[in-house]
């Protein structure tokens, strides 16, 4: 979304955006169908977020044999009735529709899919994550000129800021080359705790922003470590 405040019918409003007015490009559903249209039958997955993602937009997907994961809002038609309210969950609660036959009985269990949560935050950490970036050092003003004058300063910012990206993606990569190459169960790299919070540098080599206190007290930066995800191994290994 671009932000614009001029005169122009291409707008469409966005309850909940901090962007409320965007460019009409139809509903949200229609851009993700139109973006997997070359996918069609290949297997693949996608994820996305709760503004383009339904019920109806779930059926169609699966038309085209594309496995679809994402959230998706409450207020989205065809959404069942029986879903807990969201101020009635708590944190790691969830909620399950899908049920199996228990072994030995008629009595129909739920069945619960915490691989598919996992997927999910695994493969959304990028979500909004360019917007985020780039809105710090914008090169746009707020001023009221032409709206395509909007469109060519976003996507001038949007290149810079993806330049940076490589740029600091080579930059990781070519320390990582300059560092002797360790054992990681060697006794003289360890991990420990640090009183700051920074970027995992080898999530950061993959273009991925990941923060963590995790450190290494002999290579001297941070290292993202997790149940499923050691990049404190993954670094060290050569």
């Amino acid at each position: 979304m671009i932000r614009f405040k001029g005169h122009n019918i291409m707008r469409q409003y966005v309850k909940n955006k901090p962007v409320k007015w965007g460019p009409e490009v139809g509903f949200g559903e229609s851009v993700i169908l139109q973006l997997t249209k070359s996918l069609s039958r290949l297997g693949c997955e996608i994820y996305k977020d709760s503004f383009f993602n339904s019920p109806a937009l779930q059926y169609y997907l699966d038309l085209q044999s594309i496995r679809s994961c994402g959230t998706v809002r409450t207020n989205r038609k065809n959404i069942p009735k029986t879903f807990p309210p969201d101020k009635e969950m708590k944190r790691d609660d969830s909620y399950s529709l899908m049920k199996r036959r228990q072994s030995g009985s008629s009595e129909k269990i739920d069945v619960q899919c915490p691989l598919m949560i996992r997927k999910y935050n695994k493969w959304m950490g990028g979500v909004d994550l360019m917007d985020q970036k780039k809105v710090t050092y914008e090169i746009d003003r707020k001023a009221k000129i032409k709206y395509y004058l909007r469109i060519f300063f976003d996507l001038l910012d949007i290149g810079v800021n993806n330049a940076r990206q490589r740029k600091l993606s080579t930059v990781v990569k070519t320390s990582r080359r300059l560092q002797t190459s360790c054992n990681p169960k060697s006794p003289d790299h360890r991990m420990i705790k640090s009183g700051v919070r920074k970027r995992c540098v080898h999530c950061a080599s993959k273009c991925v922003e990941n923060r963590t206190y995790n450190i290494c007290d002999q290579c001297g930066v941070n290292l993202r470590f997790t149940s499923s995800r050691n990049c404190f191994a993954e670094f060290h290994i050569k």
